[in-house]
């Protein structure tokens, strides 16, 4: 089908509007998704500190050793303050609010980070708040949880948390004196810390996020005047058929049949960029983005449980765009054909060999029953294509544990393939839509794998290249054979 000038500009419109909305969406996800981050760190640090302080309240303070930095502390009313033990060691209490200070210190020094312990009537002066402090602090009076903010001030910029500390029955024996209550909020923790690692990541994934889209923007673009051009070419192909044919009730069937078959592959050249492309590359940019965070990289499991998951779908995301240039090679009928003598054998080997390691994931092994040489004259790459997709597919549509067998056997003209797995199988509808690109339709594997079905409609294709067949035969639950013949060299010893 041809798509008019004026349609054709709109599509190219409608698709940039859509691929400009998913980048802002995708954008505002990154903002939100840092800013949780910076929430959860924060969070855990004033967590951290609450049940340090609990611990204290608890035991009634602690007692160290008095130094330069330890002095007593002056703003502690308490009969036993300062002890000595009957070896001469002088020691001095640390109340909670004390252990705070210095913890914040050690913090301030050692890991850029910023705390400080604050009331709207400190006993302590210096713990008195700022204006920033002063604001959450009101709040927390308003039943407010917390306040996270991203504060700038000149060249500094910092994210600033505050919670509120509640009088527990501990607390009471220093704060009753003040008219506290337990339960009352007796001030709060601040913490801040500075924003560039967060603000450099949110950077890095803005900019991944737009060569991304500018990369399937472009792309669409791209696919969207070819097959322009391609339902111009099929036109005309099918006008010059028209003039040839006698029959109008067979051109109209076969134009019937090319328009439908033109349109199942829009629809899923469109499906395949739209849906399937999308979704591993929003996975891949999750994935860098926890990579990214310093937090990830000092769990040496979970890091290497990212990376794990950032190389599968890479390769799966690889073998798609793989076979999307392939078809549309094929489509276009680009793709390269170059016979030669090749050993069938070999080449089975080197597929099971390549995807062993797919299969040990799902603890699946590949056994080959090929016990000799099979010589054949076909292309080498659209070969290893056809194992490697077969192959894939078994592995993707059986159950852990089970076994998928390679086999090759021959006849006076040709050598023939079988690849059988013990999985899920298919019914009768889903083999005879198996091959057709207008009907064929991916189901999940036995691991939620996704697909597309173009693999299927490849190999097909392929076979046909070199004038062999291909078919299915298969039980529902009880797995499936995949069987393609190729005609035998005529250099057979």
């Amino acid at each position: 089908m041809i798509i008019k000038t004026k349609y054709l500009v709109l599509i190219i419109i409608l698709w940039s509007v859509l691929v400009t909305t998913s980048f802002y969406w995708n954008v505002y996800e990154i903002k939100n998704n840092s800013f949780m981050l910076v929430r959860n760190k924060a969070e855990s640090i004033f967590k951290q500190i609450e049940t340090i302080r609990d611990w204290n309240a608890q035991h009634g303070g602690v007692y160290v050793p008095i130094t330069k930095e330890t002095q007593p502390n002056p703003y502690l009313i308490d009969s036993l303050r300062d002890i000595s033990t009957e070896s001469g060691l002088n020691l001095t209490k640390l109340n909670p609010a004390y252990m705070t200070r210095q913890i914040a210190e050690i913090n301030n020094i050692n890991n850029n980070l910023k705390l400080h312990l604050t009331s709207l009537k400190p006993i302590r002066p210096a713990n008195k708040a700022d204006k920033w402090e002063t604001k959450a602090l009101k709040t927390f009076e308003k039943k407010t949880n917390s306040m996270l903010e991203l504060v700038e001030s000149g060249d500094i910029s910092q994210y600033r948390y505050m919670a509120p500390l509640v009088v527990t029955k501990p607390c009471m024996q220093c704060h009753a004196i003040q008219g506290y209550q337990v339960g009352d909020i007796r001030g709060g923790l601040s913490i801040s810390f500075n924003s560039s690692v967060y603000s450099n990541s949110i950077d890095n994934g803005m900019l991944t996020m737009f060569l991304i889209h500018l990369f399937i923007l472009l792309g669409g673009i791209i696919f969207i005047l070819i097959y322009h051009k391609m339902g111009k070419i099929h036109l005309l192909a099918i006008q010059n058929k028209n003039v040839e044919l006698e029959n109008k009730g067979v051109i109209l069937r076969k134009t019937a049949e090319d328009l439908t078959n033109l349109n199942a592959k829009k629809d899923k050249y469109f499906s395949i960029i739209s849906h399937d492309l999308r979704n591993p590359f929003q996975t891949l940019i999750s994935l860098s983005e926890l990579l990214i965070e310093d937090q990830v990289q000092e769990d040496k499991f979970e890091f290497n449980n990212l990376l794990i998951q950032l190389n599968k779908t890479s390769v799966q995301t690889f073998q798609l765009l793989e076979n999307l240039l392939k078809w549309s090679l094929a489509e276009m009928g680009k793709t390269s054909f170059t016979p030669e003598n090749i050993d069938l054998s070999e080449i089975a080997k080197e597929n099971i060999q390549l995807s062993e390691i797919s299969a040990s994931q799902k603890k699946i092994k590949i056994i080959s029953n090929v016990k000799k040489s099979f010589l054949i004259n076909a292309d080498r790459n659209l070969i290893n294509t056809i194992f490697r997709n077969l192959i894939t597919n078994a592995i993707k549509f059986s159950y852990a544990g089970e076994n998928i067998e390679v086999s090759i056997d021959d006849d006076k003209d040709f050598v023939t393939v079988t690849i059988q797995d013990y999985g899920v199988g298919m019914t009768k509808t889903q083999i005879d839509n198996l091959f057709d690109i207008a009907e064929s339709k991916s189901t999940l594997g036995t691991n939620k794998e996704k697909g597309t079905g173009l693999g299927l409609i490849l190999c097909a294709e392929f076979v046909k290249k070199h004038n062999g067949k291909i078919w299915a035969e298969s039980e529902n639950n009880k797995g499936s054979k995949f069987i393609f013949t190729i005609p035998y060299s005529h250099n057979k010893n």
